[in-house]
C-alpha cells in the first residue's frame, strides 16, 4: 500500500475501542444539543442565517460524530470549527447572536487533543491492529484529563466567599429548577455543589464505576436547569474512565433487555414532558435524559459485575501516562496547558475559557474573594478593568435594557459601551475612575475631550467578565 493510501486509511478508520467510541458519540450528542439550544421560536432558515457558518459546522460535525464515531478525518474539521468559535466569539466575528460561552473551551480541547494524541501515537510506530491498544489508551487519557480539568477547576474557582454565601451564590439550583420543571426541589447549601464537583475527580480515577454514578448525579442536576449540552459533554468525557468490559456487558444487556429498557425510557420521557414548563425546546432535555438513562445502565452493569467479583480496589495504574516517550511528553505538555488555562484568572491573564463559569469568582484589584489562591500569585500588577468610582449626578436609564454607567468594575469593552450610552443623554455628570492604578477625573463626561480620548485608547479585553460590583459581594453572573 502506498504512503498516501496508508494516510487515507488512518484518517477514515475508527479511533479507539468500543468504550472510547461510545464516549465520543456522547460528545457528538452534546455538540448537536448545543446547536439545538439556540433554535427556539425561530424558523430553521432564519436560524441558519443568524448564526455563523462555523457554528453550524460544529453542530453538523457533532451529528456525523454520533453516526460515524471518532475518525481523524472528522475530528480535524471539528477541532477547527470549535477553535474558530473560541476565537471569533470574543472577537465579535461571530455576530451579535453568539455570546462568549466558557464551555467552548472544552468543546474545542477534546477534538484538538484527540487529533494530537492519535498523530503522536502513530509517530511512535503504533499503526494498524497492533497499535489499537496504544491508540485507544491515548484517546481515553485525553477524555479523562479534560473532564478532570473541567471539574477540578470548577470546584477550585467556587471556593470563594461569594459563592459559599447563600445570598450571592450561583448555587441556587432549587430556584433555577423550578423555572424549568414542576417538581419540588430542596435548596442545597453552596458547599454541596463544590463537594460534588471536587469528589467526582478522585472517584473517576480510582473507582470509575462509582465515579460515573457520581458524575451522572452531578450532571443530572446541573443539566436540567439549562446547560444540557455542556453537561452531556462532561458525561461523555467521563465515559473515558469506564472499563471496556463494562461496555461489552452493556451491549449484551441491551440485546437481552433492550425492549424493556426502551419501554421504561418512554414512560420516563412521558413524565418528563408532563412536568416540563421551561422556555427551551423540551426535546433537548429528552435527548439529555436518554443519554443519562444509557449512562446509568452502563454504571449499573459495571457495579453489578464488580460486586460479583469483589473488584472494588482502587486502580492506581490509571495515573500512569500512556504511550511511548513522545506520547508521554505530549501528555505532560497537555497537563501544563490545562493548568495554565484553569489558573489564568489568578495569574491575571484572562477569565473566560478557564472553567470558572457560574463561580462568583473575583480576582481583581477591587475584590479578591478566593479562599485558596492568594493574591500574590498574580503576574500582573493591576487588572485590566476600568474601576468607576463615582458618577454624579447618577445617570438615568434610557431604554429598558440600556446599560447604565454607574459605580462598578467594567471590562474595557463594557465600559466603552456604557460610556457611549451615557454621552447620548447629553447630561452633565462628573466621572471619577481608576485604570491600571491611575486616577482619572472628569467634570463633564459628555463634553470632556480628555475622557473621550481615554475611552478611545482602551484596548479590547473580551476574555474578562463584563460588569462587576465595586466592592460589595459579587452576585451570580455567568
Amino acid at each position: 500500500m502506498s504512503a498516501p493510501s496508508r494516510m487515507f486509511a488512518r484518517a477514515v478508520a475508527p479511533l479507539g475501542a468500543a468504550g472510547t467510541r461510545l464516549a465520543w458519540r456522547t460528545a457528538g450528542v452534546a455538540m448537536v444539543l448545543h446547536w439545538l439550544q439556540g433554535l427556539r421560536s425561530a424558523t430553521l432558515l432564519d436560524y441558519l442565517g443568524a448564526r455563523p457558518l462555523g457554528f453550524h459546522l460544529a453542530g453538523l460535525g457533532g451529528l456525523l460524530l454520533v453516526a460515524l464515531g471518532p475518525r481523524l478525518a472528522l475530528l480535524v474539521p471539528l477541532a477547527a470549527a470549535w477553535s474558530w468559535l473560541c476565537y471569533a466569539v470574543p472577537a465579535g466575528a461571530a455576530g451579535p447572536m453568539v455570546k462568549v460561552v466558557d464551555e467552548y473551551a472544552l468543546f474545542a480541547l477534546l477534538p484538538l487533543l484527540a487529533v494530537a494524541s492519535a498523530c503522536v501515537t502513530w509517530s511512535e510506530g503504533h499503526i494498524g491492529d497492533r497499535g489499537r491498544p496504544a491508540e485507544s489508551a491515548g484517546q481515553r487519557w485525553v477524555l479523562r484529563i479534560c473532564v478532570t480539568a473541567a471539574l477540578g477547576f470548577a470546584a477550585l474557582h467556587k471556593l470563594n466567599t461569594d459563592f459559599l454565601a447563600p445570598a450571592t451564590s450561583c448555587a441556587d439550583l432549587a430556584g433555577r429548577l423550578s423555572e424549568f420543571w414542576a417538581v419540588p426541589a430542596p435548596a442545597p447549601a453552596p458547599w454541596t455543589l463544590v463537594a460534588l464537583e471536587a469528589l467526582a475527580v478522585p472517584l473517576l480515577w480510582f473507582y470509575p464505576r462509582l465515579g460515573l454514578l457520581w458524575t451522572i448525579a452531578l450532571v443530572a442536576g446541573l443539566g436540567h436547569i439549562g446547560p444540557a449540552a455542556f453537561n452531556t459533554l462532561l458525561l461523555g468525557a467521563a465515559l473515558g474512565f469506564v472499563p471496556e468490559r463494562d461496555v461489552a456487558a452493556l451491549a449484551v444487556t441491551l440485546r437481552r433487555r433492550g425492549l424493556w429498557l426502551a419501554l421504561a425510557g418512554l414512560v420516563l420521557l412521558s413524565i418528563s414532558h408532563a412536568l416540563y414548563r421551561g422556555p427551551n425546546n423540551w426535546s433537548i432535555f429528552a435527548v439529555f435524559q436518554a443519554v443519562l438513562l444509557l449512562a446509568a445502565c452502563l454504571a449499573a452493569v459495571g457495579l453489578r459485575d464488580a460486586a460479583g467479583s469483589w473488584s472494588f480496589a482502587p486502580r492506581r495504574s490509571r495515573l500512569r501516562l500512556p504511550g511511548g516517550p513522545h506520547h508521554r511528553s505530549f501528555a505532560v505538555a497537555t497537563i501544563a496547558l490545562l493548568l495554565a488555562l484553569g489558573s489564568s484568572p489568578y495569574l491575571g491573564l484572562k477569565y473566560r475559557y478557564s472553567f470558572a463559569m457560574l463561580s462568583n469568582l473575583r480576582v481583581d484589584d477591587a475584590r479578591w474573594n478566593s479562599l485558596i489562591v492568594p493574591r500574590q500569585i498574580r503576574l500582573t500588577r493591576h487588572d485590566p478593568f476600568v474601576h468607576v468610582l463615582r458618577v454624579e449626578p447618577a445617570l438615568p436609564r434610557g431604554k429598558k435594557r440600556e446599560p447604565v454607567l454607574a459605580p462598578g468594575v467594567y471590562s474595557p469593552d463594557e465600559f466603552r459601551r456604557r460610556f457611549e450610552a451615557a454621552r447620548r443623554h447629553q447630561r452633565r455628570s462628573a466621572l471619577e475612575l481608576r485604570y491600571h492604578g491611575q486616577l482619572l477625573k472628569s467634570p463633564d463626561l459628555a463634553a470632556d475631550l480628555n475622557i473621550l480620548g481615554f475611552v478611545e485608547s482602551l484596548p479590547g479585553a473580551p476574555l474578562y467578565q463584563p460588569a462587576l460590583t465595586l466592592r460589595a459581594p459579587q452576585p451570580c453572573i455567568h
